[in-house]
């Protein structure tokens, strides 16, 4: 993965929001194990993975509001506090 397309985060958040919209409506347990199974950048270390996990808090928060520690990544993400 290169920042040629916008960087881990951005294609984190593509295939998150790919993943939610095929299966909408999904119990939010069940949405997490499909998010975990659809993990893109091989191994669960580093930086990829922090974006991911990220992503991941974002997207559920949005959906279901929901998402532990979510809070903090909304707003580095520029989003207005509550």
């Amino acid at each position: 993965m290169t920042n040629r397309t916008g960087g881990w985060g951005e294609y984190a958040a593509e295939v998150i929001a790919a993943v939610m919209a095929e299966h909408r409506g999904a119990p939010e347990a069940e949405m997490r194990t499909h998010l975990s199974a659809a993990y893109p950048f091989g191994q669960r270390r580093y930086y990829p993975y922090e974006c991911w996990l990220r992503q991941v808090r974002i997207a559920l928060r949005r959906e279901y509001g929901t998402g532990e520690g979510t809070r903090y990544a909304d707003e580095r993400q520029g989003a207005l506090p509550l």
